[in-house]
């Protein structure tokens, strides 16, 4: 099944108003302007799902809409673009506009239309049906908040609370100072300024980690124009990716274009540093052009056969190892994924900044618990593993204990759970040696896969 990605946001009209100017007006210190030329651009989550549509993924747009002469205009647009658009009728609602007037390629004035409509709680119910409707055709969601009204507080949990149900990964691009409302999203991706308002009178460090304690966020990428980007995790480690030089010529909708990039590249790759490296170059591509752009298409193809490299594991933690990225590690058969398993990985990745799982094959686990085990095949097992957004590489094995591959991949740290103590976990007399450590991480509630087993399917719901 092809699954789309879904945008939700504020949805507006981008227009260029393009003049030739060849003199200043007598009666003020203004150009004339002549031979007026207008082009029209979709913005906000417009603009990210156009660049999502030229990234070659399919997209489904949600948001604010009315039918009136500017409506037919995005609609015009959209079409063209094959978005499949979904929109919210409200009472007294009127599409935005924002008119770029250029004067021989400068931008010498904007003009926005504009008035805030706030998403009400019958608006909310709209979107959580449409949500719980579709959620089988969805692979990843962006919220592209504007502050024009139609995110708030309300919807955005809406939206981390269905998808999280099903390992739907979740990317917000904010507008509102206040990080806490986008809580629970995988990736917050505000620009420089926006994150410099979230908490002001905080210092960097206490900023950080208060962002991570309130919005409970997986990633914070922040955007930071010609510097590239910064992407940091919940250690609160850091790492830069620095952008090439480019001539801007209009940076209008960068930022667009960065979340669709760094979202598409995540969804295909799993992997941090390259789904940054990747936006970077999108969004290079995107401001070296006049107006609002999308990348061409022959870069994207260029880059992206780089974001879908395989590596083999053993050279991509030596590359993590370099790079002075903290490995952790755990292992077990996840079988029946459940709420304390998400628990464990959660957990785990405070403590390191990449991490590997290994995962029992159908053989070992039946080697281990008996022939009735797994109740999920292997096929499944790795589903649950491989869309969690806390693992960064995954690794089967078909013996009864991983040792032979902790002895190869040496990580930092170990994880288990608590019904282990440390001097039992597999691998605690190599982590001695090489002055690696155990972490024990306590269960969530009574959660395990056994006891699921007993207490029957219900408990699962």
């Amino acid at each position: 099944m092809n699954k789309n990605f879904l945008v939700i946001g504020d949805l507006f009209l981008d227009i260029y108003s393009v003049h030739e100017s060849r003199r200043n007006s007598p009666e003020a210190n203004a150009p004339v302007l002549i031979n007026k030329r207008i082009k029209y651009f979709l913005g906000g989550a417009g603009n990210v799902a156009a660049n999502l549509r030229s990234l070659k993924e399919k997209v489904i747009l949600l948001s604010f809409f009315q039918n009136d002469v500017t409506g037919k205009k995005i609609k015009k647009i959209i079409s063209q673009k094959k978005i499949v658009f979904k929109s919210i009728q409200k009472k007294n609602f009127k599409n935005i506009t924002k008119e770029r007037i250029l004067s021989n390629s400068t931008q010498i004035a904007r003009i926005d239309s504009e008035k805030k409509n706030l998403a009400n709680n019958f608006i909310n119910s709209k979107i959580s049906h449409f949500i719980k409707k579709n959620i089988n055709l969805i692979k990843c969601v962006i919220i592209s908040d504007y502050g024009k009204g139609f995110i708030n507080k309300k919807n955005i949990k809406i939206i981390t609370d269905l998808c999280k149900k099903k390992n739907i990964l979740v990317f917000a691009d904010p507008k509102s100072e206040n990080p806490s409302i986008y809580k629970n999203v995988n990736f917050l991706c505000p620009n420089y300024k926006e994150f410099l308002n979230f908490y002001p009178k905080l210092i960097f460090k206490k900023k950080i980690k208060k962002i991570f304690k309130q919005a409970k966020i997986n990633y914070l990428l922040i955007t930071k124009g010609k510097k590239g980007c910064s992407i940091v995790n919940k250690r609160f480690s850091s790492k830069n990716f620095i952008a090439k030089r480019v001539k801007e010529f209009d940076v209008s909708g960068a930022g667009d274009t960065f979340i669709a990039s760094f979202a598409s590249a995540f969804y295909k790759s799993r992997d941090v540093d390259k789904s940054a490296d990747f936006a970077n170059r999108m969004s290079e591509n995107s401001v070296s052009k006049k107006f609002i752009a999308t990348p061409e298409e022959k870069l994207f193809k260029k880059h992206m056969k780089t974001v879908k490299k395989k590596i083999n594991f053993l050279k991509k933690i030596a590359i993590w190892k370099q790079q002075g990225y903290k490995i952790g590690l755990t292992n077990g058969c996840f079988d029946l994924f459940h709420r304390g398993h998400m628990h464990l990985l959660d957990e785990c990745k405070k403590y390191c900044d990449k991490l590997i799982v290994l995962l029992n094959s159908d053989h070992s686990v039946k080697t281990i618990k008996g022939n009735n085990r797994p109740i999920e095949n292997l096929q499944k097992r790795l589903f649950n593993i491989s869309s969690n957004i806390n693992v960064d590489q995954y690794i089967i094995f078909n013996s009864r204990t991983p040792l032979s591959l902790i002895k190869k991949i040496k990580p930092n740290i170990i994880f288990k759970g608590s019904d282990y103590t440390k001097n039992n976990v597999v691998g605690f007399d190599l982590m001695k040696r090489i002055k690696g450590s155990v972490k024990i991480i306590k269960r969530y509630k009574n959660f395990s896969t056994t006891n699921l087993i007993i207490k029957g399917s219900s408990v699962l719901k």
